[in-house]
């Protein structure tokens, strides 16, 4: 993630996170949440689509003159509910029990919210920001939107010259351990947000901010200044050949015993005893061929190659973990190593299967 230093919180000062322990005390639930007052009515607007039968005078220009009305009126429609449900007003920071009322005035909010559906439509035209403002998002002028999906529009306030990147999220709210809370976002002038990145609720973007795709921005504690994490390093070509080869072999020799061994279990061929010795001996060393002895990265006592426990996860299973856990750590000639040597064990086991499939296909019927 790259970020300059106009990131900051929005009211540093005000650390709303701080004193949620009474909240979730168990002891004082029965004081913080109200009593249930049973289920309420939601009324849905239902908009009938407007169908326009043959008009005499007019011909089929009526109907070119009807769609775009029709059109117009379904997002003042929306546009009238969603902003009812909030009275014509905006919403306000909240820190709230998920079973206190508002929390629930929240959520019926957003479920009459509907303009939201037509922004997939526009994304990338200028009409994105105007279906924003219609939502109630502050946005500045000649700000590029192509797809970016937003909540609590009411909370956000977008700059000028800001561009917003496919698949990215801004969303001003939480919900953890039973607490939801809210704040504003605030993104400044000429800011440059990548796809599919995220912005938290609490965060102020200063002015040209640049977050990477796939970035998170969070607010966190005001009295603990935390740096960004370090870029991950670039990651150079890894050699995947030899296990790629290697594993196309093992598919093909492995359907070819497949093929045979059924047969034998349908009663279709004959193995001697010398036979069914051999083939037993072959099927017994082949878990053998796939361990080495130099053993993993970090731990040599442990020889297989196909499957381990992970390094860091204890008794969680890492499959070729010679080659993946090099990976995760960065250890890039590590990597390409276990590869090739991970590639030489399967094919050694390829070697006994391929043996054995012989002896299967020179039994007799």
């Amino acid at each position: 993630m790259h970020e300059n230093d106009n990131l900051t919180l929005l009211n540093p000062e005000r650390a709303r996170d701080a004193g949620l322990e009474h909240l979730v005390d168990r002891l004082n639930f029965k004081k913080v949440i109200p009593r249930p007052q049973g289920a309420e009515l939601i009324l849905a607007p239902v908009f009938g689509a407007l169908a326009l039968a043959y008009f005499p005078r007019y011909g089929v220009a009526s109907i070119f003159v009807a769609a775009p009305l029709a059109l117009a009126f379904a997002i003042l429609w929306m546009w009238f509910v969603e902003r009812a449900s909030l009275k014509f007003g905006t919403l306000k920071p909240q820190i709230k029990l998920v079973l206190d009322h508002y929390y629930w005035f929240h959520e019926r909010h957003k479920l009459v919210s509907q303009l939201h559906y037509l922004e997939g439509v526009v994304a990338g035209t200028p009409f994105k920001n105007v279906i924003s403002r219609l939502e109630g998002i502050k946005v500045g002028k000649k700000v590029f939107d192509d797809g970016f999906q937003c909540n609590e529009y009411t909370l956000i306030e977008i700059g000028d010259y800001t561009t917003l990147n496919v698949e990215g999220l801004i969303q001003p709210h939480t919900l953890e351990e039973a607490v939801f809370k809210s704040d504003y976002v605030k993104i400044g002038k000429g800011c440059t947000l990548g796809c599919a990145s995220n912005i938290h609720y609490g965060v102020t973007f200063g002015d040209y901010v640049v977050l990477d795709q796939n970035a998170f921005a969070v607010a966190a504690d005001p009295t603990r200044v935390v740096a960004p994490p370090p870029r991950e390093p670039e990651v150079p070509y890894l050699n995947f050949a030899p296990l790629d080869n290697t594993v196309a072999r093992l598919t093909k020799s492995a359907r070819g015993y497949d093929e045979l061994y059924a047969k034998l279990a349908a009663g279709d061929l004959k193995l001697s005893d010398a036979q069914r010795s051999e083939l037993n001996a072959l099927l017994r060393g082949m878990e053998q061929t796939l361990t080495d002895a130099r053993g993993l990265p970090g731990r040599d006592w442990y020889k297989h190659l196909v499957y381990a426990p992970g390094l860091f996860t204890g008794y969680g299973v890492k499959t070729l973990p010679g080659v993946r856990e090099a990976i995760e750590q960065n250890h890039w000639d590590e990597a390409n190593q276990y590869a090739a040597i991970t590639a030489a064990a399967l094919s050694a086991y390829c070697d006994r299967l391929e043996r054995a499939t012989a002896l299967l296909s020179h039994t007799r019927n």
